[in-house]
């Protein structure tokens, strides 16, 4: 290889590398944090962890295969109780700067709420299995000790 061939080679490869970052720099900003919050604490910050792509794409399934719960108003505002111990899981979804919800999911004991993506809607979570399967998560990820999670079987249906 001459001097000029080199030249144009770490030309090109520089240009690729160039390129590739500043896709992956796109890509980045365009992406979304997911977090759920397990509200179980009062007083006390409730747990929090973030999804992984993996898992959010789960959520995402799951939500789109979850069938809307007849006669439910499209106006409801929570489906969590104002109770003491676990009231449920909120999810949320934010745009990488943190400016746009791109996801707002609550979760109670075989309903789900979704508030976005998408139009308001009451959807059942039996055949989903979503709340479980966001639990389990929760403990994986050690945010929830053994001791809280035995008490939140307790209201699970």
């Amino acid at each position: 290889m001459n001097i000029t061939s080199l030249k144009i080679f770490f030309g090109v490869a520089t240009l690729l590398v160039t390129v590739a970052v500043l896709g992956k720099a796109d890509a980045q900003t365009t992406a979304e944090t997911w977090q759920v919050e397990v509200d179980i604490n009062s007083g006390l910050p409730n747990p929090v962890f973030t999804l992984t792509s993996a898992e959010l794409a789960d959520l995402k399934s799951r939500l789109g295969s979850a069938k809307s719960v007849a006669g439910a108003s499209p106006n409801v505002k929570t489906i969590r109780p104002s109770i003491l111990g676990y009231r449920g899981l909120t999810v949320t979804g934010k745009s990488a700067d943190g400016t746009q919800t791109t996801g707002d999911v609550e979760v109670y004991k075989g309903k789900i709420l979704r508030r976005a993506p998408g139009p308001a809607a009451v959807l059942d979570d039996s055949a989903t299995g979503l709340e479980r399967q966001l639990l389990a998560l929760g403990m994986a990820k050690k945010v929830i000790s053994p001791g809280a999670m035995t008490e939140i079987q307790k209201s699970l249906p």
